[in-house]
């Protein structure tokens, strides 16, 4: 970091002037950093058993230079009785019913935020909560991974719905 001064002496075949100093001036700073900024912090759906429902994921870069980014997908971390089951993004998993349209990208500074499909589809699931991570991966030093939690609750379609309305005899 820094401004620096120089010179570069070129010999002349000029009597007068047998050397001629040229200066030279260098700056040099930081590289910008990267600051992911990435929305919503987490995902809920509701669906009846069978349909697909579409939401938007943004990363944006709130700071200066690039920011380059990847996602996966992960099934959560458990712990059954103290021992933990492989998951969370430090191994990535494919999800059957949690899609994404894009898997990696770079935001220059300034630039509009990129916007990423995420589609889940609970064709063949059972009904109840089912639990995701989009798991992504930045060049920002204080997000170098980030956990979007996502769940996706199914409902059965042939579940009766009481309307709280009752009929009167009039």
């Amino acid at each position: 970091n820094g401004n620096y001064l120089g010179y570069l002496c070129i010999a002349t075949n000029d009597p007068a002037a047998t050397m001629v100093p040229i200066p030279v001036e260098l700056t040099v700073e930081e590289p910008e950093t990267p600051v992911a900024e990435i929305t919503p912090p987490s995902f809920n759906f509701v669906v009846t058993s069978g349909q697909a429902d579409p939401d938007t994921l943004f990363i944006a870069n709130a700071g200066g230079g690039m920011l380059t980014w990847d996602i996966n997908t992960a099934t959560p971390e458990a712990m059954p009785a103290g021992d933990p089951i492989p998951g969370g993004c430090a191994s990535p998993s494919t999800i059957s019913w949690l899609s994404i349209d894009v898997t990696a990208g770079a935001i220059q500074s300034g630039d509009p935020a990129d916007e990423v499909s995420v589609m889940v589809d609970s064709a063949g699931l059972a009904a109840g909560s089912h639990d995701a991570l989009l798991c992504i991966t930045t060049n920002d030093p204080d997000a170098a991974e980030v956990e979007v939690p996502v769940t996706l609750v199914v409902e059965p379609t042939d579940a009766l719905y009481f309307d709280r309305f009752e009929q009167e005899d009039i």
